[in-house]
């Protein structure tokens, strides 16, 4: 109970006051309306709030698999998470170089600030919440 209670507070925090939704959302396991992900194959994601190729707040579930690599890259707007389920390996830079990451198990927040270089990779299936603010583009991050 702890942990589903922790989880609560930080999605909350996550969520910038101005930006909240004056609508109830109220979202059981089996209604996620979980889809193919087109820029991360592999993957399944569910836009819970907002949209993200629209400017405004917007918040998701991202469903990676066991053994999901993701490249260096960043984002024009900051990127705060928490993960859910499963865990995930996250390093800083353009590098990608796997012995330079922090392992982030279920439980953990994470939060890139616009503009920073990230990668990281799963070893089982993990789910993270993302909230952010669209129009949200992956951008490439390449080694200097």
């Amino acid at each position: 109970m702890r942990n589903v209670l922790g989880l609560m507070a930080a999605t909350i925090l996550l969520l910038p006051a101005a930006a909240m939704s004056q609508s109830t959302l109220l979202v059981s396991p089996s209604e996620v309306p979980w889809v193919e992900s087109r820029s991360r194959p592999g993957s399944k994601h569910a836009v819970l709030e907002g949209n993200p190729s629209m400017p405004g707040t917007f918040m998701l579930l991202a469903k990676l698999p066991a053994n999901y690599e993701v490249a260096p890259h960043y984002h024009a707007a900051t990127e705060r998470g928490v993960v859910i389920a499963g865990g995930i390996y996250v390093g800083m830079g353009t590098s990608g170089d796997r012995a330079k990451v922090k392992h982030l198990p279920a439980g953990s927040v994470f939060v890139f600030p616009s503009l920073t270089p990230h990668y990281y990779f799963t070893t089982e299936e993990t789910m993270l919440q993302i909230v952010s603010t669209g129009p949200f583009n992956i951008i490439p991050a390449q080694a200097p």
